[in-house]
Parts: structure tokens; C-alpha cells; sequence
């Protein structure tokens, strides 16, 4: 997939999973040893407070076709202990494009499956 999204001039952004453990793990430790650029956000929404904090790496060695960054977003919500997710991008974003994008990546997510849900009885 990341082969054919770079291949016809496109940009992608994706998230890793638990099932590719040693991706994970070369993230985790990029970003460990680098200095990586950072950037905040607080936002209050449908009565929450949300926290969120992007870090960007450059990727060392792509893991993948296109692969340029590695970047780790954590969030909190009100008093709710942080999460951490990791993503690798074919471009180096700005932490505040990385908030962006993985913010708009929920709304997606989220509509199709309330789409799924509602109006085809999922």
C-alpha cells in the first residue's frame, strides 16, 4: 500500500499497531535517542479537556517504501491516564501538521462507523 501511494506522487500517514512489534520497537527507540520537535495542544470540547503533544523524528532507515518520519502522539483526556500512539509518515511533518492530521484521521474513523452503525444496522 505505502508502495503504491508514494509511487503515484501521494503522501501517507499510518498508524502502528501491536502486531508489528519490531516497528514499535525501532519507533520507540528513535525516538528515545534523538531530539525530537515537539508541539502542544489543549482544546476543551463536548465538555472534555483534551491534551495532546506531537514528536517528530526523521526516520533513520524507512521501514517501508516512501517512510521519512517517525512520530508519537500522546493524549489526554480530562484526568484519564495519557495514551500513546505511534505513527510513520513518507513525509516530515510539523508536529503541529502531525496534530492535524491525526486529529482528522479520528473524525474519519469516527463517521464511518457511526455511518456503519446508524443507517446500515451494524
Amino acid at each position: 500500500m505505502a508502495a503504491a501511494i508514494t509511487q503515484r506522487g501521494g503522501d501517507y500517514l499510518l498508524a502502528l499497531k501491536g502486531n508489528r512489534r519490531h516497528w514499535l520497537r525501532r519507533a520507540n527507540l528513535q525516538l528515545a535517542d534523538a531530539t525530537p520537535s515537539i508541539a502542544e495542544r489543549t482544546e476543551t470540547s463536548h465538555g472534555r479537556n483534551e491534551w495532546r503533544q506531537a514528536e517528530i523524528v526523521a526516520a533513520a532507515e524507512p521501514l517501508m517504501p516512501g517512510h521519512r518520519a517517525f512520530i508519537r502522539i500522546t493524549s489526554r483526556r480530562d484526568q484519564a491516564k495519557p495514551l500513546m500512539r505511534l505513527f510513520m509518515a513518507s513525509t516530515l511533518l510539523s508536529p503541529q501538521q502531525a496534530l492535524d492530521l491525526t486529529r482528522a484521521h479520528w473524525q474519519i474513523e469516527n463517521g464511518l462507523h457511526w455511518m456503519l452503525d446508524v443507517h446500515l444496522d451494524e
